[in-house]
Order: structure tokens, then C-alpha cells, then sequence
């Protein structure tokens, strides 16, 4: 639903280099934070990022893979920062 649609972020992080636009390109193979299929923001408040799905769609689930540096969750520096996530919809 959302593959290749326009996507934004606030504070993105390295600019272009971690860009919304790649958690809209349907790669997800090498999740690690240097493998080039990763948003990621600065630490300049809350991030938010966005996508355009063009239409008003009915939506049965979201998948929001987390980056990964290591095989096992628990284990690498970002297990330290608590995922925090709210979703919501608007229809303009």
C-alpha cells in the first residue's frame, strides 16, 4: 500500500542518507543502520514521518521493521532506547 508512495520525515539524519523515502522502497534485507534501507532521525526532539497513500484506503495492519545491528534483539546499543510509536490517520 505504501510501496514507492511519497513519503516525509522530520530531522532526518544525515539528510538524504537516511531519507523517509527508504522505508517506502520495499527493501528490507539489510536492516542494520549503515546498510542504505533505514530512516533514521537526529536527536532533535520528537521524529515523524509521514506517507502519502493518495487515496482513503482501508488498512488491516502496519509493519514498522526496527533497525538491527546484531541477530538477537536485546543484545546491541539501540535495545537501549525504548521504541516509542503512535500512529495516526488522517484523511485531508
Amino acid at each position: 500500500m505504501a510501496l514507492h508512495k511519497s513519503a516525509w520525515q522530520t530531522n532526518p539524519y544525515l539528510n538524504d542518507e537516511f531519507s523517509a523515502s527508504l522505508a517506502v522502497d520495499g527493501k528490507k534485507t539489510n536492516l542494520s543502520q549503515w546498510g542504505g534501507e533505514c530512516v533514521a532521525s537526529s536527536n532533535n526532539g520528537t521524529a515523524e514521518w509521514r506517507v502519502d497513500l493518495k487515496d482513503v484506503l482501508s488498512i488491516h495492519h502496519i509493519v514498522i521493521h526496527y533497525v538491527r545491528n546484531k541477530p538477537v534483539w536485546g543484545i546491541y546499543f539501540y535495545a537501549l532506547y525504548p521504541l516509542k510509536l503512535s500512529v495516526s490517520f488522517v484523511n485531508y
